[in-house]
């Protein structure tokens, strides 16, 4: 990275340079200089009331603007980032140097979290990258039939179609469960953002959920059903909803936030 590269600075202070930004992220921010403001309110809120020496989790971490933003706030805490895509990874660095942070303040995975460990199809596209799901997705057989055979059929399609358009390459997934076996201790923040896989994700969660392993989830939903199916899994897993939203202003995707009871 070149010293004369250009730089974008928000209003809370976190910098990331121009070139990770898309031309629509940059358009938003002319408006409203932050890059999610509302889910950016409730995350400080939490990050700001996890004890010293507290966990966050951050699933999709692309360019790791919250990852920065909870170190900036709190720089004791441990913080988890999952991020399969290569090139945001990199970004991801370059941003911790360019914040002044060192590479050892963060735990960067290039795994995705999926419903297990296995290998699988990643379809490469920027801030749309994510998990090509089919039908030898391991989602249980009653899952599928909720979700419906039209629905079903229809994201095989989609997903065929973007692995002819996007590159697709094969990578390493594990789940929350693992992870937070792995971990041996409590998550108090678990932020994710996986372009539309969020149940599949909590589909590899539900012994940490049962457990209360995970305290806080911050989720964004992408589409009306993912969003209210999110809500009955974490409900069903006796977490409080403490906020939702379907479509907030001035970011793209939906919000749930979920308590441990």
């Amino acid at each position: 990275m070149t010293e004369t590269a250009l730089v974008h600075q928000f209003n809370n202070g976190i910098k990331v340079y121009e070139k990770h930004l898309t031309d629509a992220q940059k358009a938003r921010y002319q408006k409203h200089n932050l890059h999610e403001p509302l889910e950016e309110e409730i995350f400080l809120k939490i990050i700001n009331s996890i004890p010293e020496g507290g966990c966050y989790l951050n699933i999709g971490a692309a360019i790791g603007y919250y990852a920065l933003l909870a170190k900036q706030q709190s720089p004791s805490l441990d913080i988890h980032a999952f991020e399969p895509l290569e090139t945001h990874r990199n970004y991801f660095r370059e941003n911790i140097l360019l914040n002044t942070f060192s590479e050892g303040d963060f735990h960067i995975y290039a795994e995705g979290i999926s419903s297990s460990s296995s290998s699988q199809d990643f379809v490469e596209s920027s801030y749309g990258s994510k998990i090509a799901l089919g039908f030898n997705s391991t989602r249980s057989l009653t899952a599928r039939t909720k979700l419906g055979l039209r629905r079903l059929a229809k994201r095989l399609l989609i997903s065929l179609k973007l692995r002819k358009k996007e590159k697709t390459v094969k990578i390493n997934t594990t789940t929350i469960d693992a992870f937070s076996e792995h971990l041996g201790k409590p998550v108090d923040l678990c932020q994710m953002d996986i372009q539309g896989l969020e149940i599949e994700a909590l589909t590899g969660a539900s012994q940490a959920m049962e457990s209360g392993k995970v305290k806080v989830f911050i989720i964004g939903t992408h589409g009306l059903f993912c969003h209210q199916k999110v809500i009955e899994i974490l409900s069903s897993f006796d977490y409080s909803i403490e906020f939702e939203d379907f479509t907030p202003s001035d970011q793209p995707d939906g919000i749930v936030v979920a308590r441990k009871r």
